[in-house]
């Protein structure tokens, strides 16, 4: 019975990665495009003997069309990209021109997200064993993690590189929780290296654990001093090219700080009054039992109160989860309701992201389907559905899809505190979720897709 369930579980897995496999080669959003050639940029420059200008060579690219947005990455995060597209590099030397146009290398250049959703979940099991899940929780946190709808939006449809930052930070978190605060150091560093984001995440986390202030300072401005001195020979050779490099963090900086209060005559950053309070409730706390479940819980808290004052894009709330799938199989009371709640609240989310940013769910016209059907053309039903409903009229009704998952958020943060399970008892065996979370699957994947669903449909005249 044991072996058949497990080989059920297996049968998903393989599954859920074909049901990934086909959404990636089904898509390619701009941003795609960019992320590759910056891997490819890097070989050029390295082998030119010119690394140091790597920002200026990615600023011609974008003058050549090769590029949709200049480099704005850190070199480390660079360098992560650029190692899977080595072939793509070798073979754009050999064959000339710009070997993007080829559909096969757009297919491999995004292969590596997939390998990446994998390693993540691997990861992502080790931290649910270390807090002593047991073997079927286990498997079905794995299955819940790579189905998730924003691991369809992002490694499958955009095509973004927040699992490299996601790994490091799952990495971290393992590794303090194994009491091997020097590995939590080393991967700390290299989160922050991939997206600042890790920063917000884990610095609660570390206040958390360590209560000699300056030890904390150190802690966080390690990684911040690192990233200096990596861009440092870089800003020195290449200023103007760095200069492009800085146009999209000061965007992000913009969105962060665009939710504001008004209090005493002043407007003050929404942001700034949660995350600083969440840094002194983890740095109050004192914490001698079930170190793991509060680790887990302010990581998460960093994460909600760094992404929910601030405007998001489509793959940004992939950061949320790890945490909402740790925090699933922690109690397993009412599973097959909590599931239902997720999955409904997510669905909701991706339908408002669909809504919002519709150009990321139709750009699949460079793809198999124009080899299919002979058009480079992207099909216009997402656009048309936001000329009609988009405009201030309907605002409220679409803006509305976000709410459920913003309550989910909300109601996870107060029932997965670690003082409120302490309190709660569990089932003697979790409800069997297998049904569920095979819905789930087949939803996430339907609803990531509909841009490409009614382009088929239209095709065969349904």
């Amino acid at each position: 019975m044991k072996s058949k369930f497990l080989n059920q579980k297996k049968i998903k897995v393989i599954i859920c990665f074909l049901l990934i496999f086909i959404t990636s080669i089904s898509y390619y959003y701009s941003d795609s495009m960019s992320i590759t050639r910056q891997g490819i940029n890097f070989w050029k420059a390295l082998f030119t003997g010119d690394i140091l200008h790597y920002y200026s060579l990615s600023q011609i690219s974008v003058e050549q069309g090769e590029m949709i947005h200049y480099a704005n990455y850190d070199m480390v995060l660079n360098l992560l990209i650029s190692l899977w597209q080595l072939p793509l590099f070798i073979l754009e030397k050999i064959i000339g021109g710009n070997i993007l146009q080829f559909y096969i290398a757009k297919v491999y250049s995004k292969l590596y997200l997939i390998i990446l959703v994998w390693w993540t979940g691997k990861v992502l099991q080790k931290i649910g064993k270390q807090m002593n899940y047991d073997d079927e929780s286990l498997d079905n946190l794995f299955l819940m993690y790579i189905s998730g709808i924003t691991i369809f939006t992002t490694a499958g449809v955009v095509g973004q590189i927040d699992l490299f930052g996601i790994l490091f930070i799952l990495y971290a978190l393992y590794y303090l929780l194994c009491d091997k605060k020097k590995l939590f150091m080393l991967f700390f560093i290299l989160a922050v290296q991939c997206k600042f984001f890790a920063l917000f995440i884990l610095t609660p986390v570390i206040l958390l654990q360590e209560k000699k202030i300056w030890k904390c300072c150190i802690e966080v401005v390690i990684p911040l001093l690192v990233t200096v001195i990596i861009a440092l020979p870089f800003k020195l050779a290449d200023p103007l090219g760095v200069a492009g490099k800085g146009s999209r963090l000061s965007e992000m900086v913009e969105y962060m700080l665009e939710s504001k209060i008004y209090f005493l005559g002043y407007t003050i950053p929404i942001i700034f009054i949660t995350y600083i309070a969440v840094c002194i409730i983890a740095y109050y706390l004192e914490i001698s039992e079930e170190k793991g479940n509060w680790y887990i819980y302010f990581a998460y808290l960093g994460c909600l109160v760094l992404f929910l004052p601030m405007k998001t894009y489509p793959y940004w709330f992939i950061y949320f989860l790890p945490f909402t799938c740790l925090f699933f199989f922690i109690n397993t009371k009412k599973r097959k309701r909590k599931l239902f709640i997720e999955t409904v609240c997510s669905w909701a989310l991706a339908v408002g992201y669909i809504l919002n940013s519709y150009w990321c769910f139709s750009a699949f016209g460079v793809m198999w389907v124009s080899k299919v059907f002979q058009t480079e053309r992207d099909f216009i039903a997402l656009s048309n559905i936001w000329d009609k409903f988009g405009h201030a009229s309907y605002y409220m009704a679409w803006t509305i899809t976000y709410a459920p998952y913003v309550i989910l958020l909300i109601l996870i943060t107060i029932y997965y505190n670690p003082k409120v399970q302490k309190k709660l008892t569990c089932d003697d065996k979790g409800e069997d979720i297998s049904r569920g979370l095979t819905i789930r699957l087949i939803g996430n994947f339907l609803i990531c897709n509909v841009g490409l669903i009614l382009f088929l449909l239209a095709q065969i005249n349904i």
